[in-house]
């Protein structure tokens, strides 16, 4: 879902898809990712992507909360020019986004009456303006960077566990002691975020660098595009195709940013 762009003067394009996993699909289930966007005063971008847990009734839910709650956040703080000096700086900000996050699935927790487990929920925050960027994160999926040299590079990676398909949720009691943050000065280009459901095509093993055959078209595709409505109709195809789909059958989002200079 995306929300309203407060400026006219907008310097980035989003397009964004989220796709149900096939597994979910033959079990009658929704889709359990969401994600959401906004673009701030000064053309800040603030993204958020989240996976609810397959385990969890309620992860979608859950998912949707959190990346609800810090689009909204975010955007009340009112960031402006230089969002973080120094690491600390955004490791700070980053923890005050990911409480108030937390914060709002347990009050949903308690306004269905269930156990916050059912809500869980993993989640990938990234703040950027054109000379910086911020990303957080907390489980798995990741966020990618483009700058304007075509360099890629990651820049948060998957919180995968001892065994497969294990990760830490934000829900958990020790989930911010898992929260990774990085700041970054220079000059982007682009920016894209993923849940789990795409890490096998995304990221490379055992770094989780950038796997550059899957991003140079997705990003040059999203660069050129003139139609956002369209381009966002061709990506959730993408999404749902045999390419994807012989690779995971878990839900599928992918946002990416592109800043046009």
């Amino acid at each position: 879902m995306a929300s309203e762009i407060e400026t006219s003067n907008q310097t980035w394009r989003i397009i964004a898809a989220s796709v149900c996993g096939s597994s979910h699909e033959r079990d009658q289930q929704p889709g359990q990712d969401s994600f959401c966007w906004n673009i701030l005063t000064e053309n800040i971008l603030v993204a958020a992507v989240a996976d609810g847990a397959s385990s969890a009734e309620l992860g979608g839910i859950g998912a949707t909360i959190a990346v609800q709650a810090v689009t909204k956040i975010l955007t009340a703080f009112k960031v402006v020019n230089s969002l973080a000096s120094t690491l600390d700086n955004a490791n700070e900000l980053m923890t005050e986004v990911f409480q108030h996050a937390r914060l709002k699935v347990e009050q949903e927790a308690v306004h269905l009456k269930v156990d916050l487990r059912q809500l869980a929920t993993t989640l990938i925050v990234v703040i950027a303006t054109q000379q910086e960027v911020i990303a957080s994160q907390i489980g798995d999926g990741g966020a990618v960077a483009r700058d304007t040299d075509g360099t890629l590079f990651s820049l948060t990676v998957p919180d995968n566990g001892e065994y497969a398909n294990e990760t830490t949720f934000l829900t958990a009691p020790y989930a911010m002691t898992k929260l990774q943050t990085k700041a970054w000065h220079g000059k982007i280009a682009q920016i894209a975020l993923f849940s789990d459901g795409l890490q096998r095509l995304a990221l490379t093993k055992p770094t989780y660098s950038p796997h550059v055959p899957f991003f140079n078209p997705m990003l040059r595709f999203a660069a050129e595009a003139d139609n956002i409505e369209s381009a966002n109709t061709i990506l959730e195809d993408f999404l749902r195709s045999p390419r994807v789909r012989n690779r995971t059958d878990d839900d599928a989002t992918l946002l990416l940013a592109s800043l046009n200079r």
